[in-house]
């Protein structure tokens, strides 16, 4: 190895996280036009959708960079985001390198037709033409091999935010091979999940209207159907829950309807009467909230804390269709489980619930 070059590679090694690096004038060789459009400045940026989806508590209705939810990960990330601007620079500098030394081979070839074939310079000239190609070929092995580990560095981004999902190993290759665009870091996979999306909701929609699956333990009668029954008549709402000591309570509503699906199924209650304690006069008004359509009044998706759709406000007061945790009192780390707030508070899951109506 040359030992100018080992020196200058290893000048950074004696305080590998503090020291910073500078070459007098450098700048007029990173500074390339193209290279953000050519993805060389910084790495991809974290899409802030799914951000905001995999760690809400630091990305929900925050602007500015997008970030992990945990400290050793966000550090790791910064690593990545530092690695992969030296290996921009080095992309730039090594695209002048190679900018410099074409446009010399090209002046030595056309000094080499110029000069008579018995000049004694010639040989030298020829010698300085054939290192020039060296050059080059040497060039083009260190783009392919900077390339790489610019591809690895992004990899390696797209597992860290992928530890937040529940994505199956074999299935997280996909992720982590698509394509690498600079506008994002997942690129257009995104767009493909969507799609994928919007056509499975659909078939579902489908399928359950078409054969109405049956469940011993869950039953849901579906918002559409309920708009077009509360539609004919004039209904009341009865409310029964049961927890985990046998106790039965009820939450009885003297009308009950649905708007429809133009207005989200806004939910209409009349008024309350039961043991149960009133835990729903607070969605009364409220449209239904889901993953895919946010309608609650809270800046994020209570759909994704409260872990299913419900009648959302900022967030609930009950939430029939969350988490059924078994024996009552549960420990997460947002009120998820099967609540009516009035009745054991938001931390206890009930045993059974069910919501009844009939024509008054």
């Amino acid at each position: 190895m040359f030992p100018d070059f080992v020196w200058e590679l290893t000048s950074s090694w004696s305080k590998p996280l503090s020291i910073r690096t500078f070459v007098p004038g450098q700048g007029q060789y990173l500074d390339m036009e193209g290279a953000y459009q050519a993805g060389l400045v910084s790495i991809p940026p974290m899409e802030t959708c799914l951000a905001a989806y995999l760690a809400p508590s630091h990305n929900q209705g925050v602007s500015g960079p997008t970030l992990l939810s945990s400290k050793p990960c966000r550090f790791s990330s910064a690593q990545l985001e530092k690695i992969y601007k030296a290996q921009g620079n080095t992309a730039h500098a090594l695209s002048s390198v190679t900018m410099f030394q074409t446009y010399k081979a090209m002046a030595l070839a056309e000094l080499a037709d110029q000069m008579p074939q018995e000049k004694l310079l010639l040989p030298l000239l020829n010698e300085i033409r054939l290192s020039s190609d060296h050059i080059l070929c040497v060039s083009r092995c260190a783009a392919l091999a900077l390339g790489k580990g610019m591809a690895s560095t992004v990899v390696v981004q797209r597992h860290l935010w992928l530890t937040l999902s529940d994505v199956p190993d074999k299935d997280r290759a996909a992720y982590l091979d698509e394509p690498i665009m600079p506008t994002g870091l997942f690129g257009q996979e995104l767009d493909i999940i969507q799609t994928k999306f919007e056509q499975r909701k659909k078939q579902a929609e489908a399928l359950c209207c078409i054969i109405p699956r049956h469940d011993s333990r869950w039953r849901w009668l579906g918002l559409e159907h309920l708009y077009w029954l509360t539609k004919q008549a004039k209904y009341k709402l009865r409310v029964a829950l049961e927890d985990w000591q046998g106790r039965h309570v009820f939450a009885e509503y003297d009308s009950f309807h649905l708007e429809p699906e133009s207005d989200w199924y806004r939910l209409r209650l009349g008024l309350y009467q039961g043991t149960a304690g009133d835990s729903l006069s607070w969605h009364n008004n409220k449209a239904f909230t889901t993953l895919d359509r946010d309608k609650d009044s809270y800046t994020g998706n209570c759909a994704h804390y409260q872990k299913g759709g419900w009648w959302y406000h900022m967030c609930a007061h009950s939430n029939l269709n969350g988490v059924w945790y078994r024996g009552g009192h549960y420990r997460s780390r947002y009120q998820d489980g099967v609540y009516w707030a009035e009745f054991h508070g938001g931390s206890y899951s009930l045993k059974k619930v069910s919501m009844m109506i009939k024509p008054t």
